[in-house]
């Protein structure tokens, strides 16, 4: 697998793999406001913006991309990988790639783990910074974990 800078011609290939994911397998943990939610927020317009900042990587296995994902600062967000390429060990091989980039300048991670993601990080050696719940749609409550991992761990 390698990882490069996404170019604004992968926006349709970036925004194919965050819905199928969120599609997939954010049923099993989210009700439909809150996964329709998730599809606002990761909308073609903002991944257009991300990409355009040079802020997007990709996870290319031949010629497929099979994931994604966004640095800003000290902080990583739509890290997704295409459910048939996930439990492969590639979501490992791009965390370890992330927190190279970020550890190179700064001494904190922050991720706001979403379900799926939360007990990955835990693993990796982040920790609940702090726990926020929010009313997103009608009267769907989300909770959601805000992670660090300091250099040092």
């Amino acid at each position: 697998m390698k990882i490069i800078n996404a170019k604004y011609k992968d926006i349709s290939a970036i925004n194919h793999v965050v819905y199928s994911t969120i599609n997939k397998v954010y049923p099993a943990y989210y009700s439909a406001g809150i996964i329709e939610f998730f599809l606002n927020i990761h909308s073609i317009e903002n991944i257009e913006k991300d990409v355009i900042s040079g802020s997007t990587y990709l996870m290319i296995i031949g010629k497929k991309i099979i994931g994604t994902f966004t640095i800003k600062e000290n902080e990583f967000s739509r890290f997704f990988i295409l459910p048939d390429y996930r439990g492969r060990g590639y979501g490992s091989i791009a965390l370890t790639y992330i927190e190279n980039i970020i550890f190179s300048d700064y001494s904190e991670i922050k991720i706001i783990a979403s379900k799926p993601g939360y007990p990955v990080y835990l693993k990796r050696g982040y920790v609940v910074y702090k726990y926020v719940e929010e009313r997103i749609v009608n009267d769907d409550i989300e909770g959601y974990h805000i992670m660090i991992k300091n250099k040092t761990q």
